[in-house]
């Protein structure tokens, strides 16, 4: 990566040293707030945020976009010649994403108190 970028190994360590720093501490405070505002709110804020890579059910879709990024990508601009699907695509997966995390249960209720459990049976 170091040769395709230009940059020295040391600089490529820094910044992914950074980078994970980064989403670790960042981690405390997804964490915050899921426990006060519930885990839809989070996942909602990161689709909107991260556009689309979101915590949860969308890991399994940003994978997915990892890895048959490239080779759709290049299909598509192949094939149209333009990057304005990759734009279509990416919009489609973050409202997916936006729609799955719209269906987890909210465990406070909009008082803030926590709520009822939901009755089995």
């Amino acid at each position: 990566m170091g040769m395709e970028t230009g940059w020295s190994r040391a600089g490529l360590s820094a910044a992914m040293t950074w980078a994970f720093l980064g989403m670790g501490l960042g981690g405390f405070g997804w964490g915050m707030l899921s426990d006060r505002r519930g885990p839809r709110v989070c996942v909602l804020a990161g689709s909107v945020l991260l556009l689309g890579t979101v915590l949860g059910a969308a890991t399994m879709l940003s994978s997915l976009g990892m890895a048959l990024g490239p080779l759709l990508g290049g299909w598509l601009y192949d094939r149209y010649g333009s990057y304005a699907w990759l734009y279509v695509g990416s919009m489609a997966m973050g409202l997916a994403a936006a729609g799955v995390a719209s269906l987890f249960p909210s465990s406070h209720s909009l008082d803030g108190h926590p709520a009822d459990p939901v009755p089995q049976g």
